[in-house]
């Protein structure tokens, strides 16, 4: 399982969502499953500074 690290990689690449708020948002994304036949899985989304896309998710959090 996840504490033996049982955990394959299975996918990187970017993701652009638009907010109804604040626009674009570029994000670079990596998805690792646990295990080959489960439907866990993680996925981690890093923010790219392409369209301001840090600066923006910090407004929207100090909103919130």
């Amino acid at each position: 399982g996840w504490p033996r690290h049982e955990v394959l990689g299975s996918g990187e690449g970017r993701k652009t969502l638009i907010h109804p708020t604040v626009g674009r948002l570029e994000f670079e994304h990596a998805l690792f499953k646990h295990g080959e036949e489960t439907d866990h899985r993680l996925v981690l989304y890093s923010p790219l500074p392409q369209h301001d896309t840090p600066a923006k998710l910090a407004s929207l959090l100090a909103a919130t």
